[in-house]
């Protein structure tokens, strides 16, 4: 019996401190601020990564519309190039009946000085001098490299081609043949490069409106100048345009992949 009354004392005894020690743990619980639960630092990292994905897809859907144009482009060519290589005779090319017969003076020496918008020589010796003293050298080494790898193209599908120009009289003497027009394509390339550029660099919202306007303007004249010059059909010209396009956005995505030494 007084060993058993002697284990109840001590069972008593231990609950009472244990209870005891229970109630000062709450109290200075209650006594101390409550603990902000902060995450730990692989969630920022996470966190982190999710955003770089996610930026990752708004550079890719800003590719899509390039992509969609140059595909476009590039399937107008490609038809333009197969019905021009079997010597289909397109409707349009009819127009440069309707220019011959409005041909005149002011309009022969007009057309004259503005078809140099599209010489290679001309846009070639530009670009070289925008290389020189623009002090941003991809501006230079983008046009530079976009008139280099719009004159092989061309170069390259005249000769397979092998298109004669047209029969009508010319205002200018021209050598080589004519499908695509090396004019339109040049034009359209460093003009629509310069929009690129203008577009990218400016902050004047009425200097990009001005500027674009104005090149998309010149590319056109440089185009129609050509038809009514004699030296080219209609059909020479579109092809230009078409396949111009793609190198344009080839050029800028190279740009924007490749850094160049300011």
């Amino acid at each position: 019996m007084k060993e058993n009354k002697e284990k109840d004392v001590r069972l008593l005894s231990r609950t009472s401190i244990y209870l005891s020690q229970s109630k000062t743990k709450k109290k200075e619980e209650k006594k101390q601020p409550a603990r902000k639960h902060r995450l730990p630092s692989v969630s920022n990292d996470l966190t982190n990564k999710h955003f770089t994905i996610d930026n990752k897809m708004k550079l890719n859907k800003k590719m899509i519309i390039p992509i969609l144009l140059s595909i476009i482009s590039l399937t107008g060519f490609i038809v333009f190039l197969i019905l021009v290589a079997n010597n289909h005779v397109f409707k349009i090319d009819n127009f440069n009946e309707i220019l011959f017969n409005v041909r005149n003076g002011f309009l022969n020496v007009l057309l004259k000085i503005l078809t140099y918008f599209g010489s290679a020589v001309v846009l070639f010796a530009s670009a070289l001098l925008i290389l020189i003293f623009v002090k941003n050298r991809r501006v230079g080494f983008g046009l530079l490299g976009g008139l280099t790898a719009a004159s092989l193209l061309n170069l390259i599908v005249k000769y397979i081609v092998k298109r004669p120009r047209p029969t009508l009289p010319m205002v200018v003497k021209e050598i080589g043949y004519s499908f695509p027009s090396a004019h339109a394509m040049l034009s359209l390339v460093f003009f629509g490069l310069l929009i690129y550029f203008v577009l990218k660099y400016s902050n004047k919202k009425w200097l990009k409106i001005t500027l674009t306007i104005l090149f998309s303007l010149i590319v056109v004249v440089v185009g129609f100048s050509r038809v009514y010059l004699g030296v080219h059909y209609l059909s020479d010209i579109l092809a230009g345009y078409l396949v111009g396009l793609p190198i344009v956005f080839a050029t800028i995505f190279v740009l924007q992949n490749f850094k160049v030494k300011k």
